[in-house]
């Protein structure tokens, strides 16, 4: 039982990718949980490889004598993975493998191979990104999700647009989420699947951006002439439209706050969307369903025994204390979430629990909601122990996003066991929800995040809460990787967000560190798959010096530097250091500091190759004096002060410059033999 020879050479073609993107200590546990590896083999990758590179060499070893079936299940818990580029790598490792077989195999091996590829069929029909619904957690409304699936069913054999809209903590997103599974079970948009994604109150850059990913995510072909987001839109529209598969794909646009953002999302064929808010406009285009806030009696009943784990859900519906609970807080959702997950015994428990429930706060208001969420809000903050609720409140520091167990355990300073613990303590309360895959992650409901903040703010005033908070995260995120930032593992929020929370932190010296280490960068650019997020990461942080009135200039340097060449930088094989070596002739703090990093990668074994760097220019003597000067000349303008050399990834160095430079004669000339 080894690997077919097919699939050793689609191992050795991606070898440098693989080496680059996976952090194979972190998937370890992983594959021995699918029995992938054995505890011996698990100890030996651990504990005896110093490095990933022996680490991973010493693996595919192993992954060799193993069978086909084994690596397509190694491609399936990297796709699982909540990073991108790693997900990425296992679809592309798994689409090579079963493309790639080879016609003379035997008979069973072809039958084999046929097996895998039906399987992959279906594994490439995804309900990308869609959040999870567990049956242990949340009820069905059977007559709304129904409903929403015979639309979704009008949706799947033409076209069209679906809006479910109700205030905020009325399961709108968990409605939708278990209408797609449901349609998705019944052979709807088989084609291409489905894409959520949460919109949110959003400007329209970060729209532009989550389209940006959107993009990726859809294999899309970028076109880096697109620079707005109505840009964006149209170049979508007409991408999809000459590529029926993906115009097949339902896209989920998830919390959509802004009237003009319709007109931006309005690429898809196929879409449902949810909002808190109706728009007149939006029921000329949409079948729009309205969500009601509150659950039925009985569905309230059922969402409270399920919470509590009881078997008989009669004692719940002969106790009057318990209805008189149950109408205190309307019947939101939400509210009777955080009520079960209390766990209420007694008549007296629940008696104290409705005295909780009606009581209003005069400062306490949370925007675009009518309802009072107050005494619920406190009724499950005040179960909890007083380190419970110090954490719970830490984690507002989080953008509203999926939040991955390695940033929680970051900003708590404890290890993922104790991170995990903790969060499912808070998820079987409903104060969040937390997800255990490959690497579990936490979602904070906005209401709850907004009660939480507001909470503090009467205590602490906003700027110096952040500013605390973040500087905390910064700490945590620094401990945990001994100050190497490139060396923490790529968990979709880090290298995302980094950036972001240093300078809320206002953490200057955290700012200088990550921005002038150019390993940190490559990783970055191979997490976001772009090289945009780090511009922008850049702009934010000179703008920032800028507002300081601090020295800025040596950190516009870089940001046009990358602006300039990120047209043809390699997103995949780039190395900033080297890319800094071969592109920076001047003597500035970048080449400096790039010739430390290439030494100390070196030494590290951080990189897999040499470092090279383009010290001199040597001129043949038949070429006039002012040849450098001419080759700056062509085609730029007065302030440039670099070379134009050819992409050296397709093909020899080539250097381009002009004969009778600014002349009606004026003749492009090329040198190959420069290096």
């Amino acid at each position: 039982m080894v690997l077919s020879n097919h699939i050793i050479k689609v191992i050795e073609t991606e070898y440098s990718l693989i080496i680059s993107d996976i952090q194979l200590v972190n998937f370890i546990y992983d594959l021995r949980s699918i029995r992938l590896l054995c505890d011996e083999e698990v100890e030996t990758l651990k504990d005896h490889c110093l490095t990933n590179k022996e680490r991973i060499f010493q693996f595919i070893k192993i992954l060799k004598t193993r069978s086909d079936d084994d690596f397509f299940r190694f491609c399936s818990v990297l796709k699982d993975n909540q990073v991108r580029n790693v997900q990425n790598l296992g679809r592309k490792l798994e689409k090579e493998a079963s493309t790639s077989k080879p016609h003379g195999h035997a008979t069973s091996t072809n039958q084999a191979t046929e097996a895998n590829s039906e399987n992959l069929s279906e594994l490439e029909i995804p309900l990308r990104n869609l959040p999870s619904t567990p049956s242990c957690h949340f009820i069905i409304r059977k007559n709304l999700v129904n409903s929403i699936c015979d639309q979704l069913k009008i949706i799947h054999e033409s076209s069209g647009h679906i809006l479910i809209y109700g205030m905020a903590g009325s399961g709108k997103t968990v409605t939708v989420c278990q209408s797609v599974t449901r349609a998705a079970d019944m052979g709807y948009f088989n084609t291409n699947g489905c894409y959520w994604m949460k919109i949110g109150n959003v400007s329209n850059v970060a729209l532009f951006d989550q389209l940006k990913i959107l993009s990726h995510d859809l294999g899309i072909e970028w076109n880096k002439s697109v620079q707005s987001v109505g840009d964006l839109c149209a170049y979508l529209r007409n991408y999809l439209q000459g590529n029926s598969k993906l115009s097949d794909t339902l896209f989920i646009f998830d919390d959509i706050w802004k009237k003009d953002h319709y007109k931006y999302l309005s690429f898809a064929k196929k879409s449902i969307a949810t909002s808190r808010f109706l728009f007149y406009e939006n029921e000329l285009s949409h079948r729009c369903i309205r969500l009601l806030e509150r659950l039925t009696y009985d569905e309230a009943i059922n969402l409270i025994a399920l919470l509590r784990h009881d078997q008989d859900d009669q004692i719940l519906r002969r106790n009057p204390v318990v209805k008189k609970v149950i109408d205190s807080c309307a019947g939101l959702p939400l509210a009777i979430s955080l009520i079960g997950g209390c766990r209420l015994q007694t008549d007296k428990e629940w008696s104290e629990a409705k005295a909780i429930i009606s009581r209003k706060s005069g400062k306490i208001k949370l925007a675009n909601y009518d309802f009072n969420l107050y005494g619920t809000f406190k009724l499950s903050f005040d179960v909890l122990d007083e380190k419970e609720r110090k954490l719970l409140e830490s984690l507002t520091v989080f953008k509203r996003v999926r939040i991955p167990i390695q940033s929680i355990a970051s900003l708590w300073n404890c290890d993922e066991q104790d991170a995990d613990d903790i969060l499912m303590e808070l998820n079987n309360k409903s104060l969040l929800k937390y997800v255990k895959e490959s690497k579990g992650y936490c979602v904070v409901h906005d209401l709850i995040v907004d009660f939480l903040q507001q909470q503090i703010y009467l205590q602490t005033l906003k700027q110096d809460y952040h500013k605390i908070l973040n500087n905390k995260l910064m700490d945590g995120y620094s401990n945990r990787c001994e100050g190497r930032w490139n060396t923490l593992a790529d968990d979709g929020y880090f290298y995302q967000n980094l950036i972001y929370h240093a300078i809320l932190a206002e953490n200057n010296e955290h700012l200088q560190n990550i921005l002038t280490d150019f390993n940190w960068m490559t990783c970055k650019i191979k997490s976001d798959q772009t090289i945009y997020n780090l511009i922008c990461d850049l702009t934010d942080y000179v703008n920032y010096l800028k507002a300081r009135k601090e020295s800025w200039k040596e950190f516009n340097q870089l940001l046009l530097l990358l602006k300039k060449h990120q047209a043809w930088l390699d997103i995949n094989k780039i190395d900033v250091t080297q890319w800094i070596l071969c592109t920076d002739l001047t003597d500035s703090w970048m080449r400096e500091r790039a010739l430390q990093l290439a030494k100390d990668n070196t030494e590290k074994e951080f990189s897999n190759l040499p470092y090279w760097n383009l010290s001199t220019c040597s001129t043949n003597r038949t070429i006039q004096s002012t040849y450098y000067e001419a080759c700056k000349g062509f085609g730029k303008n007065n302030n440039d002060e670099y070379i134009s050399v050819s992409n050296h990834n397709v093909g020899h160095l080539r250097i381009i410059g002009t004969e009778n430079n600014i002349r009606e004669d004026c003749k492009i000339m090329m040198r190959k033999d420069i290096l």
